[in-house]
């Protein structure tokens, strides 16, 4: 049935234009945080400067909230 799917999708496909296939937006699967946390900190530091006090953050729970759409 997937496979029929497909093919009838290229097929009524057939007939677009290149800006038509510019317009297009192929997606996988995508987060989107909804309580503005999206990223998390970066620290850069020297192999030797791993566990320096001024490498290190407070492990917190971010109250992050986010939806996963396919």
């Amino acid at each position: 049935k997937n496979r029929a799917l497909q093919v009838k999708w290229c097929q009524d496909q057939l007939h677009w234009t290149y800006e038509d296939w510019i317009r297009t937006l192929w997606t996988d699967e995508s987060t989107f945080s909804t309580t503005g946390f999206g990223h998390r900190p970066w620290v850069l530091c020297r192999p030797e400067e791993e566990f320096h006090p001024d490498c290190i953050d407070e492990t917190w729970e971010s109250g992050r909230e986010s939806v996963m759409i396919w």
